[in-house]
């Protein structure tokens, strides 16, 4: 795992009244495919809390 992002491919610089983020210089961009697979995990979680939230589950 890299000691910069920690797996997750992104960097943050914070200052007094900004939040900078970039690429981690060492690991790149995420690929697209693990891209559209975090993607298409999001949406699947939304709908089961959709479909939690009509059945009247929280």
């Amino acid at each position: 795992m890299c000691q910069i992002c920690n797996g997750t491919h992104v960097i943050s610089a914070i200052s007094v009244s900004s939040i900078m983020i970039s690429c981690c210089p060492i690991c790149g961009p995420e690929s697209e495919e693990v891209q559209n697979a975090r993607f298409a995990n999001m949406l699947q979680e939304i709908a089961e809390i959709k479909r939690l939230r009509k059945k009247g589950v929280r």
